[in-house]
C-alpha cells in the first residue's frame, strides 16, 4: 500500500470522508503493522517515536471501530432470529378433522411460582393453562392466539445473555419424571389432563414449577467471591447496576468491593520525554551554548582589505570552557500505615487507599517534573488580553506556529525540526467547545465540528511538526506579569457549573530538549518493627527517584488567553 493510500485511509478512519468498509479496515490494519515493523528495524529517533505513537493511536481507533461493527452485526443477527421465531410462532396450525378445541372449563391450574429466589428479567409471563375434565389434545396455536399479547420487547444489547424461563415437573406422568424439564405447553397440558382424571377434588394441584435459569455470567452467588460478583456486574452493565423487583425475605449477598473512580497512575509527561537511567543519583554535563554565542568567529575578508589590511584583523572568537551543570534526582515518597486486623479482614479498603495513594504519587511526580521544565523555560504571554483575537483553536494554532518558527529561526534549525508541546488536559475540551460553537464554517469541510476526536486534534499539531502531550495534572496559580490562574477545576459548588479557565499555561521546546532521569525505585513492601508491633500495625513504603535535565538552549512557557467563542473572523 502506497503512502498516499495509507494517509487516505487514515483520514477516513478519523471521520474525513466516507466510512471505511470492513475490507478497507482490514487492509489498513495490515498496512499499519507493516509500517510499524519497518520503523522498529531502524533507529529510535524522535520522528520514529512520533510516527509509532500515531500508528498506535490509529490501531486503537481501528480496533474500537471493528469491535463496534462486530457487536452491531451480532445484535442484528439476534434480532433477526427473534423476529423469525415470532413469525413462525404466529403461523396457524391445521386442526385434525373432527377435532375441536373446547373453551376453558372447570378448574384453572396456574404454573406455580418459583420455589427458589428469582431475580426478574424481561421474560414472558407464564401462561395460565386450563384443562377440561376429559382427556383432549390441546391445540398450541389456539392457545397462543387466545392469550394476551404485550408490545413486542425491544432487543437488549446483552440479548445473548438472557435468563431462560424453564418449567420443571413436580409430579411425574406421560413419560416425564419429577424434576424433569417440561419441553412444551402441549406436554404440560397432557400432564395436567392425566392428573385431572386421577381425581382432584379437595386436593391442591402442584404439577410444575417455573424457574428462571441464569447463565453463570449472570449468577451472583452468596458463597462466591465478592470480586467475582462485582466483575460479573461490571462485565454486563459497566457503571449500571442490577435492579430487582418484588419482596426479598432473605439476607442479600454482601459486596465487599469498593469502587475507585479515576485514580489513574498514568504519567503522560514522563512518557513524553526521552528516558535515561541515573543509577548514581544524577548526571553532570556541560551546558550547550546558543547559536549566537560564537557569531563573532565569522567575518568577511575582502580583496580590498587584503591588499591594504592596516590594523584590520579577521574575526575571532575565543573558545572558553562551558558551564558544568549537575542534576540530581528527587525522591517521590509514599508511606501508608495499616492496622494488622484491618489489613487481614478489610483488604478491599486497603487496596482502595493504595490505589488512591499511587495516583496521588503520580500527580506529585508529574507536577514536580513540570515545575522543573517551567523553571528552565522563558516565560512569555500570547493572545489579546481578556478576549483572544479569534476563537481558542485558531489563536492557539497561530501561536504555536509562531513560537516554533521563531525558535527554528533563532537557532537556524532545519525546517523539519520537530517540537514537543505540553498542554493541560482541559485544552482538548476547549478546542472541541470552540469548534462546536463555530458557525461561519460549520461543517463546510470534511471534518465534523461536532465530533472532533483526539486524533483529529493531534493531527492538527502533527501537521505543524509538533508532538502534543496533554497532561492530567493542574499547575497551581501563579501571580505576576506572566501569571495564570489555577490550571484545573475547583470543587463544584451548588451553583453555576464551573467555567473553563480563562488562560492556559503551556510549553514548547525542541524534541529531546528535556530528558527524564530515572533513578529507579525502592519498594520495601511491608515494614514491621517493635513500635508498630506494639500498636498491632504495619507500614508500606515506596519511593521513586527521578528528575529532568535540560539539554538544549531554548524552551518557552507560554501563557495564552483562551476564549472558546467559535470566532473565525474579525467579527463574531
Amino acid at each position: 500500500m502506497s503512502t498516499e493510500e495509507l494517509r487516505a485511509l487514515l483520514a477516513r478512519l478519523n471521520g474525513d470522508g466516507e466510512a471505511l468498509t470492513d475490507t478497507e479496515l482490514d487492509s489498513l490494519n495490515a498496512a499499519l503493522l507493516a509500517r510499524a515493523d519497518e520503523l522498529l528495524d531502524g533507529d529510535s529517533t524522535p520522528e520514529v517515536i512520533t510516527e509509532l505513537e500515531s500508528i498506535a493511536d490509529a490501531k486503537e481507533v481501528a480496533k474500537t471501530l471493528g469491535e463496534t461493527r462486530a457487536s452491531e452485526k451480532a445484535e442484528a443477527e439476534q434480532k433477526r432470529t427473534d423476529l423469525i421465531a415470532r413469525i413462525k410462532a404466529s403461523e396457524p396450525v391445521a386442526e385434525t378433522e373432527g377435532e375441536t378445541v373446547e373453551e376453558p372449563a372447570a378448574e384453572v391450574v396456574e404454573v406455580a411460582e418459583p420455589v427458589a429466589e428469582v431475580i426478574e428479567t424481561p421474560v414472558e409471563e407464564p401462561v395460565a393453562v386450563a384443562a377440561s375434565t376429559t382427556l383432549r389434545r390441546v391445540n398450541l396455536a389456539a392457545m397462543n392466539a387466545a392469550r394476551p399479547r404485550s408490545a413486542a420487547p425491544q432487543p437488549k444489547p446483552d440479548q445473548g445473555m438472557r435468563a431462560k424461563a424453564t418449567v420443571f415437573a413436580i409430579e411425574g406422568s406421560s413419560g416425564v419424571r419429577p424434576g424433569d424439564e417440561i419441553p412444551s405447553l402441549e406436554t404440560l397440558s397432557e400432564l395436567m389432563a392425566e392428573r385431572l382424571q386421577r381425581g382432584t377434588r379437595g386436593q391442591e394441584m402442584r404439577l410444575a414449577t417455573l424457574k428462571t435459569i441464569y447463565p453463570e455470567e449472570r449468577t451472583l452467588r452468596e458463597k462466591g467471591s465478592a470480586e467475582d460478583n462485582s466483575a460479573k456486574i461490571e462485565a454486563a452493565f459497566g457503571a449500571q447496576g442490577l435492579v430487582a423487583s418484588g419482596g426479598i425475605c432473605t439476607p442479600v449477598a454482601v459486596d465487599y468491593t469498593i469502587p475507585v473512580f479515576g485514580a489513574s497512575t498514568d504519567r503522560p509527561l514522563r512518557d513524553a520525554l526521552p528516558r535515561f537511567g541515573a543509577d548514581r543519583g544524577g548526571i553532570r554535563f556541560v551546558a550547550p551554548v546558543s547559536y549566537a554565542t560564537p557569531a563573532g568567529s565569522v567575518g568577511i575578508w575582502t580583496a580590498a582589505v587584503d591588499a591594504s589590511p592596516g590594523t584590520a584583523t579577521k574575526a575571532l572568537y575565543t573558545v572558553v570552557c562551558g558551564a558544568e551543570v549537575q542534576v540530581l534526582v528527587d525522591a517521590i515518597t509514599m508511606r501508608l500505615k495499616v492496622g494488622n486486623m484491618q489489613g487481614r479482614f478489610s483488604p478491599e479498603q486497603v487496596a482502595e487507599i493504595v490505589q488512591l495513594s499511587l495516583s496521588n504519587a503520580a500527580r506529585t511526580a508529574e507536577l514536580n517534573l513540570w515545575a522543573k521544565i517551567n523553571a528552565a523555560s522563558t516565560a512569555v504571554t500570547a493572545g489579546v488580553t481578556g478576549t483572544g483575537a479569534f476563537g481558542a483553536t485558531r489563536d492557539l494554532l497561530e501561536q504555536i506556529d509562531r513560537a516554533a518558527s521563531a525558535m527554528r529561526y533563532r537557532n537556524r534549525a532545519n525546517p523539519k525540526q520537530t517540537f514537543r508541546a505540553l498542554f493541560p488536559e482541559f485544552m482538548r475540551g476547549i478546542i472541541r467547545t470552540d469548534m462546536a460553537r463555530e458557525i461561519a464554517h460549520d461543517n463546510a469541510g470534511s471534518v465534523n465540528v461536532l465530533a472532533i476526536t483526539d486524533q483529529v486534534i493531534d493531527n492538527w499539531f502533527a501537521d505543524r511538526g509538533i508532538g502534543a502531550t496533554f497532561l492530567m495534572d493542574p499547575l497551581p496559580a501563579v501571580t505576576g506579569t506572566s501569571g495564570y490562574p489555577f490550571q484545573g477545576f475547583a470543587a463544584q459548588a451548588v451553583s453555576a457549573l464551573n467555567a473553563w479557565p480563562v488562560s492556559a499555561s503551556w510549553n514548547i521546546f525542541p524534541e529531546g530538549a528535556f530528558q527524564f532521569l530515572d533513578g529507579g525505585s525502592l519498594d520495601l513492601g511491608i515494614v514491621r518493627d517493635s513500635t508498630l508491633d506494639g500498636t498491632n500495625d504495619y507500614e508500606t513504603f515506596v519511593e521513586t527517584f527521578e528528575s529532568v535535565a535540560f539539554r538544549s538552549v531554548e524552551a518557552l512557557q507560554i501563557v495564552s488567553i483562551i476564549n472558546p467563542s467559535g470566532r473565525s473572523g474579525t467579527s463574531a
